[in-house]
């Protein structure tokens, strides 16, 4: 009895002693990633450009492994230019902290509306740090004190190129008018029908919408404003009645529509 109780104790201090080796492994692992993370950090706070690529697994909202894959775009500090191709939403981090220096925004291949994006909070962790919730983070900024049941949202003072494409958008809302600068806007390949508040942009210059659904452009100056280039190929226009009086558009493309009347193109 004496010689099995020996044994056992010898197994579990063996037992023991391969769990610390083991947790003291993981320790290390950890301070040696968090040391390399620190000396990372300089280099993301610097960079100009990124763009960041679809994921190779599929990634549910709230699934246990969608926090492995939440991306801190708040670690870069200085970007100018974002790109994001297929990239759910809901695992980007941060995207409103960019609000004050991002100069370009190109999204593609992502279900999403544009107050979503631009209504991106600037800070999307709270005060005691913890990162905010999905409803949390889409929060208006503030009130506007004449209309306190209207939330007031920050512009983006520098974006001058968005684009937002394969997106299936439906429409373009209000929110256009936080781009007081937007001089380029693609928004090719979604499913808008109508010309909604682009006279919100005044320095608006350049505009895509190929490949969509519209089928006029009747009042079309009121609604654009002056630009220089207007993409519409690939839409379902008959007329071209509305262009009459745009005469800022030096670059116009109207192919593959269902125009009736080859005069108008005069």
């Amino acid at each position: 009895r004496l010689a099995v109780v020996s044994a056992i104790t010898d197994l579990a201090v063996l037992e023991s002693t391969s769990e610390d080796l083991t947790t003291a492994r993981h320790a290390q692992e950890v301070l040696e990633q968090e040391k390399a993370f620190l000396e990372l950090k300089p280099v993301l706070a610097s960079l100009a450009s990124l763009r960041i690529e679809p994921l190779k697994t599929a990634v549910a909202p709230l699934s246990p492994s969608a926090s492995r894959y939440i991306m801190d775009l708040t670690l870069f500090a200085n970007l100018r230019k974002l790109e994001l191709d297929s990239v759910p939403i809901f695992l980007l981090v941060g995207l409103g902290s960019l609000r004050p220096h991002l100069q370009k925004l190109y999204i593609a291949r992502i279900a999403t509306t544009l107050s979503t994006i631009l209504h991106q909070p600037d800070s999307t962790f709270s005060s005691s740090g913890s990162l905010l919730s999905g409803s949390q983070r889409q929060a208006p900024l503030e009130r506007h004190p004449a209309h306190r049941d209207a939330p007031c949202y920050s512009e983006w003072p520098k974006l001058e190129s968005l684009a937002l494409r394969h997106g299936r958008l439906e429409q373009t809302d209000q929110s256009l008018e936080l781009l007081p600068q937007c001089r380029r806007l693609n928004l090719a390949h979604n499913d808008l029908q109508f010309l909604a508040n682009f006279h919100l942009l005044p320095r608006l210059e350049s505009l895509d919408l190929s490949y969509n659904s519209i089928d006029t452009l009747s009042n079309f100056s009121s609604k654009v404003g002056n630009i220089s280039t207007l993409i519409l190929r690939g839409n379902q226009i008959r007329s071209l009645q509305g262009l009459d009086r745009a005469f800022s558009i030096s670059i116009l493309d109207i192919g593959e529509n269902q125009l009736t009347s080859i005069t108008e193109i005069r």
